[in-house]
């Protein structure tokens, strides 16, 4: 997240693959004859933050392919989610992604595919995502309402719905006293996704669409 550079603080813990960690542990250990060309590819090719980490934990936790086991690969995850868990930039990533999608991606999920949403045009969304907007600018404005003494639902979830994960939420917020960069990192991301939202709704500008277009599209 470039937010860290804007901070001047240094970013997440680096998480890299076992054979690019081997190639840069071996480059520290020679640092006094200046990086090599295999340390630089080994570095470029790593990542870091919260996204590695919890694609990290779905490989773990959640993967797709049944027949993964405790073997090599697997430990590899469980050492580089180990050092995520443990570097405080990442969980501030980590967080931040969680009070995002509390606030946003869930209830906005629920309005555009929960229940009784099967007869939803999607040409009929512009003005849920011109209110959506609004509430990311208005975080933007007044973060108190999800970085306050009491959050709650009625004031810090899009369409004031309840949380979808009160457990996460709980986490989230718990660990927000400890996470010094939390505020800005959460800001970033919502001005980041704001700026996203901003130009993906472009294409839901009132009257564009004929009446034949909306009886086309479900």
């Amino acid at each position: 997240m470039a937010e860290w550079d804007q901070l001047g603080v240094e970013g997440p813990v680096l998480l890299a693959n076992k054979d690019n960690d081997a190639t840069l542990q071996g480059a520290s250990h020679g640092a006094d004859c200046g990086p090599t060309p295999a340390g630089v590819c080994a570095l470029n090719e790593s990542i870091q933050g919260a996204v590695k980490a919890i694609s990290l934990a779905g490989g773990i936790f959640n993967n797709k392919d049944k027949k993964k086991g405790q073997h090599d690969t697997y430990c590899w995850y469980m050492e580089n989610r180990g050092l995520a868990l443990h570097c405080l930039k990442t969980l501030t990533e980590v967080v931040a992604i969680v009070i995002y999608g509390g606030t946003v991606s869930h209830p906005y999920s629920q309005m555009v595919w929960g229940p009784g949403t099967e007869s939803l045009n999607v040409l009929d969304l512009g003005p849920l995502h011109k209110e959506l907007k609004q509430y990311l600018k208005l975080i933007l404005t007044n973060p108190k309402l999800i970085f306050g003494a009491n959050v709650a639902p009625k004031t810090a979830c899009f369409g004031c719905q309840p949380w979808c994960n009160p457990v996460a939420m709980a986490a989230a917020f718990k660990l927000a006293s400890k996470l010094e960069h939390l505020r800005p990192v959460t800001l970033a991301l919502f001005q980041g996704a704001l700026d996203k939202w901003e130009s993906f709704t472009t294409e839901f500008a009132i009257n564009q669409a004929t009446q034949c277009n909306h009886t086309i599209l479900p």
